[in-house]
């Protein structure tokens, strides 16, 4: 898994793509955008982390079985909500080129303002 949390300082008030090119550069393409609520938002965040997979492409069974398991999980979607907590604005956010990960079996890209500032909160799995 890959986590990124990508800021774009001064660019609250800018549109949602300029705040993806603040964060991540040029060459990212915006795909679809929908705005989103934080419940949604961590709802998401925990179900990916949750991915289970499919007999030919899951994560270690050892870890989905681990006792840590669901404790990590919750507190990774503690430090997403510390993160995105008291936002402005929120939209879950597709991108079309200019990833930096290599998402395979999931993905999730979240960008956010607060006042002046803004930032995008990227998550990905792959093999």
């Amino acid at each position: 898994m890959s986590f990124g949390f990508f800021p774009a300082p001064g660019a609250g008030a800018l549109s949602i793509e300029e705040i993806l090119k603040a964060a991540l550069g040029p060459g990212v393409s915006l795909g679809s955008v929908a705005l989103r609520t934080l419940t949604e938002a961590l709802g998401e965040v925990g179900a990916v982390l949750r991915f289970e997979g499919d007999d030919s492409s899951h994560p270690s069974d050892l870890c989905l079985e681990g006792s840590r398991f669901p404790w990590e999980v919750e507190a990774a979607v503690r430090e997403v909500e510390a993160l995105l907590e008291g936002h402005d604005n929120l939209w879950g956010v597709q991108l079309d080129a200019g990833h930096p990960f290599y998402p395979v079996f999931w993905d999730f890209a979240f960008v956010f303002t607060h006042g002046a500032e803004a930032g995008v909160l990227i998550g990905s799995s792959s093999d």
